[in-house]
């Protein structure tokens, strides 16, 4: 957030058996892709509990400045 900009994305993935994420899709960004890769790829290195897949998650992630 070197730029000083807020916003956020909202995501819908899948979890595997494995715990791991995949199929991560880019539902809508504001400002629109600026922060979609960096979203991306922290996503791909979360992990889950195993052996309990999901299709479809969503989840919105918020960039916001902290005040100070």
């Amino acid at each position: 957030m070197a730029n000083r900009i807020e916003g956020f994305v909202e995501v819908k993935y899948d979890v595997g058996s494995d715990g791991k994420v995949s199929k991560i899709w880019i539902v809508k960004s504001e400002p629109q892709h600026l922060f979609d890769s960096s979203v991306i790829s922290a996503m791909s290195k979360w992990r889950f509990e195993r052996d309990k897949p999901y299709q479809g998650m969503r989840k919105r992630l918020q960039f916001k400045l902290s005040k100070g």
